[in-house]
């Protein structure tokens, strides 16, 4: 149990660091573009005459530096992504195996939402019928209520915890893999 509460606080963590990281680089990334703005615009009111040649090479400074920061707050938004489908893995992958099923069904795609479905106590079916164009939104909207209605029933929690799980299935989800049933 005490593994349990460990792991939850770290992937926590994890998911704020992310999320302050992917925030900061945003900022100034955003701030290194206005002064590059502020420096143009005062280039140009000094010497016209040679603000030619010092305006496109501060557009070409800016636009590397511009580039690099897009590139970095790319990349830590894409982390920020990476940790929050692996707490929703991992949380899907203790699900399964506090039901008795393989931990490694969770990486299947399809598979692993009809597992969910028959964990809840609906059959797994019926995630195909999301697949279906157009309709398979509607379903999915549905099927999703259903789902999480009745796997906050199957852990004994109540509506508001189940409109967690609709909500904020990446917060929710972790919290129900390490609870008790």
């Amino acid at each position: 149990m005490e593994q349990n509460k460990i792991i939850i606080i770290l992937l926590i963590v994890a998911v704020i660091l992310g999320i302050v990281l992917g925030l900061k680089v945003t900022v100034l990334d955003n701030e290194d573009t206005e002064k590059n703005h502020i420096k143009i615009e005062e280039n140009t009111q000094m010497n016209p005459k040679q603000s030619n040649k010092d305006e496109n090479n501060s557009h070409k400074s800016k636009n590397i530096i511009y580039k690099f920061g897009l590139i970095v707050s790319n990349l830590f938004r894409n982390g920020i992504v990476l940790i929050i489908l692996g707490v929703w893995l991992a949380s899907i992958w203790k699900i399964f195996t506090n039901e008795g099923l393989a931990g490694w069904i969770a990486l299947i795609p399809i598979y692993n939402i009809m597992k969910l479905y028959e964990i809840s106590g609906m059959t797994g079916w019926w995630a195909l019928l999301t697949l279906i164009p157009f309709v398979g939104s509607i379903f999915a909207f549905i099927f999703t209520i259903m789902l999480a209605s009745r796997m906050a029933n199957k852990y004994n929690k109540n509506t508001f915890f189940a409109l967690g799980l609709l909500v904020f299935p990446y917060i929710f989800y972790p919290i129900l893999a390490f609870s008790k049933k």
